[in-house]
């Protein structure tokens, strides 16, 4: 199906083609002012007396001041579309994102979507800003010229049309051959963009972990991926421009030929063979500025096509809702989902009853937290169906799963702004006691007090200020303010110390009376009581039951268990060594 999605606004759009009837004027002015310079020099050639010379001047003057009031309303229109386009582009792209399915932005990194929204769109605004203005002024001049010529010296306009035509023929099949280049050019500078983000927005788990010369080796991988085919786009510029001056010097060598042959002859005076040599240089000029601007047209198309693959996602139509006061049955029939063709989940089947607690546990890898993003309306499978209340999540709209559904993981994520704004999150129309009950029960209350700002105390870049444990719990209060009848815990006391995961285990239990609670983890000691435990591995469930039943039946599950009692046993006698 032809995509039909458009960059420019109508209203944009016609400032751009008023834009380029005004450069269009300056233009033709500007070659007016050639014709009676020339004019002015063969009076001058005559020997004519000043006052047969000054209409000359004075219309030169002429020409020339409005040719420069036109080209500044001409950059002043296109400037203030180009800063409108970038606004609106990013504000289209803002809010499209916005309507996105989860799971059509779980297929993408974050680093790609910035990458576009940042870099793409500026290449746009360059484009309408500056070479488009310019691109349309090389395109006008040659017709121009040629159309001028004609009625002086139409010989001069042949060759010009000549030399036009075999350039054109020329661009054409260049810009065939060499746009997918460029695109994949630019492709890989967005690859590189996208790692440079997530290498710097990591960077402290890189030092922590001392896992910064494999991620910063990843990089660099990119970094010199970009420089071949920097080097690539490097050469495909070169050879073209040497052609394209080939044929402009061709030009102005024949135009220099056929104007002295007929000036001998006496066909032409001087004055116009003097015009066409001028014209011809005035035209490989711009000529030159045509096949310069070709190049941006490729780089504006690759930036573009990025755009408009993040524009052309259909937005989530989904507007089902659930009816209030339900309660959070889930159900898996035949699941399975795979990443780019990787089979992660396969055939899994199970269901989740109101009020109860059930834990998903398995090795890593083994599908558990794909399994909670599609409970979640994150990811939607690929076969069988999901449901929530007999109603399947790819009919149900977002806000509805959002009313239903609290998610909780490992890294609790915090924007840089107050704490109180961070909880609020969960209930923007909560009191401020309801924010303060919130986390009390969370067990962060008489912690954020402590601080000199109170909870009006900046969490600093994703709770860059704070704890691990400390975010989990502001998360948590977050959670407890939305009051959702489904919560998911995705390893969340995972990387929390004795302390902390003491705390928040205190405030899970304070909140989870009355709700369906899905536990992921694989700290197996954590969910002992709980009501079902789902034993996963390679994407299939191996078993389903309570603790005691699987340890006496499934050999997977007692081998989890004995494990890691054993790793805890290691780690007390290593410690008393």
């Amino acid at each position: 199906m032809k995509n039909t999605v458009s960059l420019l606004s109508a209203k944009d759009m016609r400032r751009s083609i008023l834009a380029g009837f005004i450069n269009a004027g300056s233009v033709v002015c500007g070659i007016l002012s050639f014709f009676y310079i020339v004019s002015m020099l063969d009076l001058l050639f005559q020997r004519q007396p000043f006052s047969a010379i000054i209409s000359q001047c004075a219309m030169v003057a002429i020409l020339l001041m409005t040719k420069s009031i036109l080209y500044g309303f001409g950059m002043a229109i296109t400037h203030k579309v180009a800063y409108s386009a970038l606004a609106d582009i990013r504000s289209r792209l803002i809010v499209h994102m916005e309507c996105l399915s989860l799971s059509d932005i779980e297929k993408r990194k974050t680093g790609e979507f910035a990458h576009i929204v940042d870099h793409e769109v500026e290449q746009v605004e360059l484009f309408l800003a500056h070479a488009l203005p310019e691109l349309l002024v090389a395109v006008i001049i040659p017709v121009a010229i040629i159309i001028f010529m004609y009625n002086v010296f139409w010989q001069f306009a042949l060759i010009y049309f000549l030399q036009i035509s075999l350039l054109i023929i020329y661009m054409m099949w260049y810009m065939k051959n060499y746009s997918p280049k460029f695109d994949e050019y630019a492709k890989c500078t967005g690859r590189m963009g996208a790692d440079l983000m997530e290498y710097i927005a990591g960077i402290r788990v890189i030092k922590v972990f001392n896992t910064g010369k494999g991620k910063t080796l990843q990089v660099l991988e990119r970094m010199r991926d970009y420089i071949s085919w920097a080097k690539q786009v490097i050469r495909i510029i070169i050879f073209p421009k040497s052609m394209h001056n080939l044929i402009i010097a061709l030009g102005v060598f024949f135009t220099a030929v056929v104007g002295t042959q007929q000036l001998i002859r006496g066909t032409i005076d001087l004055k116009t063979c003097i015009m066409g040599l001028i014209f011809a240089g005035f035209l490989g000029e711009s000529l030159s500025n045509l096949l310069l601007y070709t190049f941006n047209v490729m780089k504006f198309n690759a930036s573009r096509k990025a755009i408009i693959s993040v524009l052309s996602i259909p937005a989530a139509t989904r507007e089902i809702a659930l009816t209030s006061g339900t309660p959070g049955d889930i159900e898996f029939s035949s699941v399975s989902f795979a990443y780019t063709d990787v089979p992660i989940v396969d055939n899994v089947s199970f269901d989740i009853r109101y009020n109860t607690t059930t834990a998903l546990v398995g090795m890593s890898g083994s599908g558990k937290t794909t399994i909670g993003k599609m409970i979640t309306g994150f990811l939607f499978p690929d076969t069988g169906t999901v449901t929530i209340n007999g109603i399947s999540t790819r009919v149900l709209s977002e806000q509805a799963i959002a009313q239903m559904v609290s998610y909780v993981q490992q890294e609790a994520f915090l924007f840089n702004m107050s704490i109180y704004e961070n909880i609020l999150l969960g209930n923007p129309a909560a009191s401020e006691q309801e924010v303060f009950e919130a986390a009390k029960k969370a067990q962060i209350h008489t912690f954020i007090q402590s601080l000199p700002e109170g909870y009006n105390t900046l969490a600093g870049e994703s709770g860059a200020c704070l704890s691990g444990g400390e975010k989990q719990r502001i998360a948590l209060a977050r959670m407890i303010l939305k009051d959702a009848p489904i919560i998911v815990l995705d390893e969340a006391t995972a990387s929390i110390d004795p302390q902390n995961e003491q705390l928040i285990k205190q405030a899970i239990e304070a909140v989870s009376a009355g709700k369906t609670r899905i536990v992921i983890t694989h700290r197996l000691d954590t969910v002992r009581e709980a009501d079902a435990i789902i034993v996963v591995d390679s994407g299939r469930i191996l078993d389903q039951g309570s603790h005691r039943e699987l340890m006496t039946r499934c050999e997977h599950y007692r081998q989890m268990v004995n494990a890691r009692h054993a790793a805890e046993q290691w780690t007390i006698m290593e410690a008393r060594s």
